[in-house]
């Protein structure tokens, strides 16, 4: 990744990256320009090493339905998480999972995605660790890192590219049934299919308004200190 990408996983400044580099913590090669691209594996190593043991380390999984590949899918995207955190020394706190299309947002359909924002919100939640951006959301996904930032939660993408079959198939249903559901006409045209219904899950008691537990003022941010890492 590039410099600005690293720091921005971090939280670190250009020197703090710089200093790291030199010390051989984040290896990286050159370009043709001489520009440094820094390794992955390395920066997301110190992010497991600097992580707040106050807050969770967590991740999301999501798959369209319930059918025996889903099923498979979503236990080779838990296995592939759980293995990428443990070989960077980050230790996952809670799995949150969804067995529904990206394009419904719901409570009904979308309960571990709502647990999820609850724990943001109530403070428990320091990293969310996600396979592709698309298991978040597959339209808006820019909104998620960028709300979650304000609460001091970092968003981090295994994979940015989507380059499962399986997630490929899933995204052109989903703009189908978003072009759909906007009443667009003749899509047999464009060799679409109507997507099937899914099935209506038991009806799940909204969790309302949620009030953070301040006393007399909001908490202090926790200050994260770097220096041992140095």
């Amino acid at each position: 990744m590039w410099a600005k990408e690293a720091m921005e996983v971090l939280s670190c400044s250009y020197n703090t990256l710089k200093a790291w580099s030199k010390k051989g913590r984040i290896r990286h090669n050159e370009d043709a320009k001489g520009r440094k691209m820094y390794w992955d594996d390395d920066v997301y190593a110190l992010l497991g090493k600097r992580l707040v043991r106050d807050n969770w380390a967590v991740a999301y999984c999501r798959v369209a339905g319930t059918t025996e590949s889903d099923r498979r899918l979503m236990l080779q995207q838990q296995q592939l998480i759980r293995s990428w955190c443990a070989q960077r020394g980050i230790s996952l706190e809670k799995l949150y999972d969804d067995w529904a299309p990206a394009t419904d947002f719901s409570l009904d359909w979308r309960p571990g995605l709502h647990e999820l924002i609850q724990d943001v919100i109530k403070k428990k939640v320091s990293v969310i660790i996600v396979e592709t951006p698309d298991r978040l959301a597959r339209v808006g996904w820019e909104i998620f890192p960028a709300w979650f930032k304000y609460y001091g939660v970092e968003v981090v993408v295994i994979n940015s590219a989507i380059t499962v079959p399986e997630y490929q198939l899933e995204q052109e249903r989903d703009l189908t049934n978003l072009l759909l559901k906007a009443g667009v006409d003749r899509l047999d045209k464009l060799g679409a299919d109507v997507l099937p219904k899914p099935k209506k899950r038991e009806k799940r008691e909204h969790p309302g308004k949620i009030t953070p537990n301040w006393d007399d003022k909001p908490e202090e941010p926790t200050k994260r200190d770097l220096s041992d890492l140095m």
